[in-house]
């Protein structure tokens, strides 16, 4: 996600986009791809708990998106996210950034299950971007996608 929201920043600068393109643009990528919605971030979080868990995902991981570990009775370790179970099984999705890598688990093949210390939001996420795009990216988050709002007035 942080190689097509870079390349995205940089197409919207050369073309200068307007933001209700850049505005579309997101949301069909939000809609399209995995992982939490980010629209309603500002409401939820400070500006520095916002920052805090871009630059640190595992400090603090939420419930809905902490990964498991789990190990099979063959010795085979998978990690990621339970997203169904029953008495006889587990289905997990193996890739934050594609959610048809999935694994059906019959329990009786399962060692054990443990929550991972290792957040699904990748690490150094914000390597890729230049200062400018980092504040693109608050922009956005901060103004909850809104293209009229005061973060994107020159």
């Amino acid at each position: 996600m942080a190689k097509w929201l870079s390349a995205t920043l940089r197409m919207v600068r050369k073309c200068m986009l307007l933001p209700a393109v850049w505005f579309a643009i997101v949301i069909t990528v939000m809609v399209e791809l995995p992982g939490p919605d980010l629209s309603q971030v500002a409401g939820r979080f400070s500006l520095k708990d916002l920052c805090e868990s871009i630059v640190e995902p595992n400090k603090v991981i939420s419930d809905q998106y902490k990964a498991s570990i789990i190990e099979t009775k063959s010795g085979k370790f998978i990690t990621g996210k339970v997203v169904s179970e029953n008495a006889e099984s587990l289905i997990v999705v193996t890739d934050p950034e594609d959610s048809s890598k999935v694994q059906d688990l019959k329990k009786k093949d399962v060692e054990s299950v443990k929550v991972s210390p290792v957040s699904l939001m990748p690490q150094d996420l914000l390597k890729t971007l230049n200062e400018n795009e980092v504040l693109d990216l608050l922009a956005y988050l901060l103004s909850r996608g809104d293209p009229s709002h005061t973060m994107f007035k020159k």
